[in-house]
């Protein structure tokens, strides 16, 4: 390709990203100017002031383009809904608009770059006046670029919330095919669900530690074998060790001490058999000084026993591997008898 191939090639490739940001109008070549909002859209509809903030921005320029924040920590009660789903809302009113997708970023700093770099982007180095957009409460404290800002004071109710909005959907259930549909949706675009678990080895040492070592054992309603204490970690906790006493506390009403990690393996959970959901625990042993206990929350019955005599065949399937793991944790230990 000679040199003036090259430029016309150059200028018909100019003239089409010129057009594709709509700059020329009636065979004139017009700089774009390009208005920017930044906004989450969290809520199954646009409120009073999305649709004030996207009319007022779309009356001054020739142009708009929405960035929609995205978590990058999965769906959450604060950001329910993926992009797509909030792309097709926008377009729903303003099918003009160009909708696309930012990713929340570690700190201010790193997410304005980021801001600043898919603006360019989409500008495809054609100059343009460039002008961001926010309202109150917005992103405009957390951008630190270099494109000019600008936060609207709209007469907009004061009582829209979007926070308020999405906690009544939360306890919202509608009977439309529409509902159900979503729910679906929303459940199959979920990653598989590892869902973490604490087990406790309640010991008791009424003679000291290796000599006649006892195990405290829970068995819930319905239930012929036994289990030990446990249940779901919960993102309230500072650790799992605070895990295992709280649900010891809870299911015995025992305060343990000396919480001491054995491992960690799969469940195969009734519950969740045949799905792609799965229980993955981590057996800690903890100490009683007493060897009293009460049932109590979800557990129906509890039973001291001798460790040294203790077989598999006493537990629940489920927790015959979470056992074994105990066996050879305290033979180690010394804490039975071989």
């Amino acid at each position: 390709m000679d040199y003036f191939q090259c430029t016309w090639f150059y200028f018909l490739d100019s003239m089409a990203q010129w057009i594709s940001i709509g700059v020329v109008r009636k065979g004139k070549m017009i700089k774009p100017d390009i208005g920017i909002i930044v906004a989450r859209v969290q809520v199954h509809e646009l409120t009073e002031g999305h649709l004030a903030l996207f009319r007022n921005v779309n009356h001054r320029h020739n142009r708009v383009v929405i960035f929609l924040g995205c978590t990058q920590g999965g769906a959450n009660r604060n950001n329910p809904m993926d992009f797509v789903t909030r792309e097709k809302m926008i377009h729903a009113t303003f099918p003009e608009f160009t909708v696309l997708p930012l990713q929340d970023k570690k700190t201010d700093e790193a997410w304005s770059s980021e801001l600043d770099a898919r603006i360019s982007d989409v500008v495809g180095g054609v100059p343009a006046s460039i002008t961001l957009y926010g309202s109150r409460d917005s992103f405009t404290p957390h951008y630190h670029g270099k494109y000019k800002v600008i936060e609207l004071e709209l007469e907009v109710p004061k009582n829209i919330n979007s926070t308020d909005i999405r906690e009544k959907l939360t306890n919202t259930i509608l009977s439309s095919a529409d509902f159900r549909a979503g729910q679906i949706y929303a459940t199959g675009q979920r990653f598989p669900q590892c869902i973490p678990c604490v087990d406790i080895a309640i010991l008791h040492f009424p003679n000291g530690p290796g000599k006649g070592t006892e195990l405290l054992l829970g068995k819930k309603p319905g239930e012929t074998l036994w289990r030990f204490i446990g249940g779901h970690a919960e993102p309230s906790t500072g650790s799992y060790e605070d895990d295992a006493k709280k649900e010891a506390f809870e299911e015995t009403g025992l305060d343990v001490d000396d919480v001491t990690y054995v491992g960690s393996r799969l469940v195969d959970d009734w519950r969740h058999r045949g799905t792609e959901n799965k229980i993955k625990t981590i057996l800690f042993t903890a100490v009683s000084r007493s060897a009293g206990g009460q049932a109590a929350d979800d557990i129906a019955e509890t039973k001291w026993f001798n460790l040294d005599t203790l077989t598999a065949d006493v537990f629940e399937p489920e927790h015959r591997h979470l056992f074994e793991m105990l066996t050879k944790f305290a033979i180690k230990n010394g804490l039975i008898h071989i």
